[in-house]
């Protein structure tokens, strides 16, 4: 069937992030880029759906789960069993691209 230009065009959209839990690199007010995908790689930062509410962290998957890191070491990492991922549901909505900082 052909293709429209939309179904050829990748979709992004921008979300601006509240808290401190990716500080120092990227703080409160800052506006991330995301590239909408529903995988990413182990180590890549998303933006992930927890139940109802969007996070964004670096994404390690392993056969027991998946861990959302921050990068503030104040913050523990976030650990989803399996059964978490399919229960709450855990979504990945897409890859960061880029990000606005607010000086």
């Amino acid at each position: 069937y052909p293709l429209s230009l939309h179904d050829a065009l990748p979709i992004y959209f921008g979300l601006r992030l509240r808290g401190d839990s990716m500080s120092p690199r990227l703080n409160d007010g800052d506006v991330v880029i995301v590239r909408q995908q529903d995988a990413v790689e182990n180590n890549e930062l998303a933006v992930v759906m927890v139940g109802d509410s969007a996070t964004c962290k670096v994404v390690k998957k392993n056969k027991n789960g998946i861990a959302l890191i921050p990068f503030n070491p104040d913050y523990s990492p976030m650990l989803y069993s399996k059964s978490d991922v399919e229960g709450m549901p855990i979504t990945i909505l897409g890859k960061v691209i880029e990000a606005r900082i607010r000086f």
